[in-house]
């Protein structure tokens, strides 16, 4: 399939874009996954044998991608084939990156059994293998120079893979005018698996970039401010709580928003309402404790004492922290037998 160039489909892609951050059924990370557009980031817990990559850090280089199992034969196999092509091609500019949700020490053992000297990407919570739409193992992709998809499909055909690498060296590398689309496109993808503060991040790296075309910035700043309308929506729930009298529902909303909206207008608001719900909380508590508090002592004034003791280890229980709990503590210890 002849690859599409990327700027035509990044400006499509923002009216794409709003429309997937709007909720209209779209699949941002489809978009993102299909050949001739920007690849989706590798996102891994933890790297082996090289250390964290990121597109930019292979801006000029082809990328051999695998997703493999070292529990199957055939992803044996394909690990063969990546060691082989990388073998051949790495001199050029080829890099080699295996996708893996197994142990390190699993995806060392496979690299040691076929010789591989490839990077190793931990995708344990399987979020890369679902950026790229991997249903069936062994997968493989190849990436060219400038971050585009031109070759996805199941592994097993070294010839056709070693065409596929050959084929994205030939390619014309287009440089550093694509880098801020390409995060334009990773911030798609993060917008559609809910994960605001990826695109978020995504949207203000491109923005800065020295390389960003007026149209890039103006592409990251549509996104945004539809990221912003999303935060102020889950904002006003929390809001509802508040004026239900529910702070600590409120704060806990609130502060979820503060981290996920982090870097907007939105989040920075949370983060403000969250310290003042929860000192609205603290107090009404404290409040709540020492109503308790007053109640057991007047029980414990009246000779009541069974029934002070037991309202005061449910004050210990309900309010711990407060000085109303503290108090109560200390009442306790009088009233309660030593054995």
């Amino acid at each position: 399939m002849t690859a599409l160039p990327l700027r035509p489909i990044l400006s499509l892609g923002l009216g794409l874009g709003l429309a997937l951050a709007l909720g209209l059924g779209l699949d941002p990370a489809r978009v993102a996954a299909d050949v001739g557009v920007a690849a989706p980031r590798v996102e891994a817990r933890e790297w082996v044998s090289s250390k964290p990559l990121a597109w930019a850090d292979l801006d000029g280089q082809v990328v051999l991608l695998f997703f493999l199992d070292s529990r199957t034969k055939a992803s044996k196999d394909a690990a063969r084939d990546l060691a082989e092509v990388h073998k051949q091609s790495g001199w050029r500019g080829v890099a080699a990156i295996a996708v893996t949700d197994e142990t390190k020490e699993q995806a060392l053992a496979l690299a040691k059994e076929v010789g591989g000297s490839y990077a190793i990407a931990i995708d344990r919570d399987a979020a890369t293998r679902r950026a790229y739409r991997v249903v069936g193992l062994p997968q493989a992709v190849v990436v060219d120079r400038d971050g585009v998809v031109v070759h996805e499909g199941p592994a097993g055909d070294r010839v056709r893979l070693a065409d596929a690498v050959e084929d994205a060296l030939r390619r014309k590398w287009m440089g550093p005018w694509r880098r801020a689309s390409a995060a334009l496109a990773a911030a798609l993808a993060a917008i559609d698996r809910d994960d605001p503060k990826a695109a978020i991040a995504e949207l203000l790296a491109a923005r800065k970039r020295s390389d960003a075309t007026d149209r890039d910035r103006a592409d990251a700043a549509i996104l945004l401010g539809t990221l912003e309308v999303k935060g102020e929506e889950r904002l006003r729930r929390a809001e509802g709580h508040a004026e239900a009298g529910e702070w600590a529902e409120a704060a806990r909303l609130a502060d979820e928003v503060a981290a996920r909206f982090d870097g907007l207008r939105a989040g920075q608001r949370a983060a403000n309402l969250v310290k003042a719900w929860r000192s609205v909380a603290s107090t009404r508590r404290e409040i709540a404790a020492g109503e308790a508090l007053l109640a057991a002592l007047e029980l414990d004034g009246q000779g009541r004492t069974r029934e002070a003791i037991k309202q005061l280890r449910r004050i210990v229980q309900k309010y711990p922290g407060t000085k109303a709990a503290e108090r109560a503590e200390a009442r306790l210890a009088e009233l309660t037998p030593k054995k």
